[in-house]
């Protein structure tokens, strides 16, 4: 999924292999110098000591690589393990507010995977439900959390668009369409809203929309609400947040067009 990657453990391991089998070549190679040039028992026990002691030594200190830090590559591994925990509790119809745990956790380490823009699409084109959850997860820290890397704020990727997008219209399932709605407009739900300051509601990605995008979302949402499918409980909140704006009011001549 990610492509080619350093992987320290298994390094390690192979290091650690490769060595083993010159200390066997080794051992061989001193037990038939002993019989050719016969070489007293002494001397060849000494040669077998030194090589072994030498090896082994080489060996462990390789096999320390096994034990350095990897906060990258332990945060991925953990958001996956975070992923297939939301499986596991959709299939038991464990309740929604089980859910938060695990997109609060993936949201966590997304500071410390440090994704680039390829892998978080990646993400996104597995097409299945669990990696939409991590998806919508990461976004939710990229944008909220991390919005100080953008230049300009009101910019939002295009990719990051268009995925909340599909979401918002295809969802499937109420939970993944309740994350798509809070990562798009940031508030999440009245009780967060009540707690949440004016500039903090002013993140929401919903009032940094380019003029094209407002009107593709209204068109989408509009012809969304009329068969809605997998809806969230927070969509006609939502909705009528949208209908709200503007550029997505029955009087705004760019949105009927």
């Amino acid at each position: 999924m990610w492509g080619v990657r350093f992987d320290r453990k298994l390094f390690a391991r192979l290091v650690r292999v490769f060595l083993e089998l010159i200390l066997l070549l080794g051992l061989i190679w001193i037990v038939v110098s002993f019989a050719l040039d016969k070489k007293s028992l002494s001397d060849g026990l000494a040669n077998v000591f030194i090589w072994f002691a030498t090896l082994a030594t080489v060996a462990t200190l390789f096999s320390l690589l096994t034990l350095w830090p990897d906060p990258v590559g332990d945060a991925r591994k953990d958001i996956n393990t975070l992923r297939r925990k939301y499986i596991e509790l959709r299939d038991s119809k464990a309740p929604s507010y089980s859910y938060t745990h695990v997109v609060q956790n993936i949201r966590a380490l997304a500071a410390l995977a440090k994704y680039s823009s390829a892998d978080i699409k990646a993400y996104l084109e597995m097409h299945e439900e669990s990696y939409e959850i991590a998806w919508l997860s990461i976004v939710q820290y990229d944008w909220y959390d991390n919005i100080a890397k953008y230049e300009k704020p009101n910019e939002i990727p295009k990719e990051y668009f268009e995925g909340i997008k599909e979401i918002l219209t295809k969802p499937k399932s109420p939970y993944e369409h309740y994350l798509a709605i809070w990562t798009m407009d940031g508030i999440g739900n009245n009780d967060r809203k009540r707690t949440m300051t004016i500039e903090e509601q002013n993140k929401g990605m919903i009032f940094h929309l380019k003029s094209e995008q407002q009107k593709e979302l209204c068109e989408a949402l509009k012809a969304y609400d009329k068969n809605r499918i997998n809806e969230s409980g927070e969509w006609g909140r939502f909705f009528t947040l949208v209908k709200a704006q503007v550029w997505c009011s029955p009087n705004n001549t760019i949105a009927a067009n």
